[in-house]
């Protein structure tokens, strides 16, 4: 195979290098070749031929999931080995394909990096502008006046959105609360709110925000006689695979709840596309 350094003639015959030779494809393609050459163990002996082992093109395909998924939360392999009851040199291995993991730790994985364990073995398509509808929003069960949705389209990457919904003396509960240790934007979306941080209270309107970690001690709670809205930006993601399966479409907090039909768009069918000024 010229360029490759190996040859099938000998001086005594066809050496060992030779007869591995004659068990590639030939022509052997240059692109499989090259992108081999970074992970041996993707080829494989059977059969008498060498051939693409599919067990190392999974491992490696988890592998990269593992990876991209664990920074875009800003996980170190020590944090992701540490909540999978494995080592960082474990995850470091099976980041690079060079090492499988068994369905349990796999399970502990997509747990850890709130995804489901389908999200590892293959990257979900979805379109890149999609309208997500107010009425549409995944929401946790009404409580204490208020109610909670989910904005941000799974599997969550490098951040997640909600928008909370507070009726008349609704809040988030009594205790504060926290979770990880990420950053996280408070913005009103509208009426008034009382927004606890730690042991100091903000009286917020529409407009206001405010920026915290959310390991500090935080709650909120609506001041005014009408429905307030707040929205949450936290990066990286801090919500685990179970608290994310809690939301589900949901009731409104109130029945004066407009319902969207859709998205509207200017023009016609005949027009779609088409600039109409």
């Amino acid at each position: 195979m010229e360029g490759c350094g190996l040859s099938g003639r000998g001086t005594g015959g066809r050496s060992d290098r030779a007869s591995t030779v004659g068990h590639l494809p030939n022509p052997f393609p240059l692109n499989r070749l090259l992108s081999t050459i970074g992970r041996p163990s993707t080829l494989r002996y059977a059969n008498g031929k060498i051939v693409e082992n599919d067990d190392a093109e999974r491992s490696a395909r988890i592998g990269d999931r593992v990876q991209f998924l664990r920074k875009a939360r800003r996980m170190t392999l020590r944090q992701l080995a540490d909540a999978t009851q494995t080592t960082a040199s474990f995850i470091s291995q099976l980041e690079r394909g060079l090492s499988g993991a068994s369905t349990s730790t796999l399970m502990r994985i997509a747990d850890a990096l709130a995804v489901s364990i389908s999200d590892l073995f293959e990257e979900r398509t979805v379109a890149p502008h999609h309208v997500l509808m107010r009425s549409a929003r995944p929401a946790l069960p009404v409580a204490e006046n208020y109610r909670k949705t989910l904005l941000s389209r799974r599997p969550i990457r490098e951040f997640e959105v909600y928008v909370g919904e507070f009726g008349p003396g609704g809040s988030t509960g009594e205790k504060p609360y926290v979770h990880g240790h990420a950053h996280e934007m408070f913005l009103v979306l509208r009426g008034q709110v009382e927004l606890t941080l730690g042991d100091v209270e903000y009286v917020m309107r529409e407009g206001d925000s405010i920026e915290y970690p959310t390991s500090t001690p935080h709650k909120t709670r609506n001041l005014g006689d009408s429905e307030a809205e707040v929205l949450w930006i936290i990066s990286p993601p801090t919500s685990g695979l179970a608290e994310l399966d809690k939301y589900n479409l949901g009731k409104p907090l109130a029945s004066g709840d407009s319902q969207s039909s859709g998205p509207q768009r200017k023009g016609n069918d005949d027009n779609d596309g088409k600039n109409s000024d």
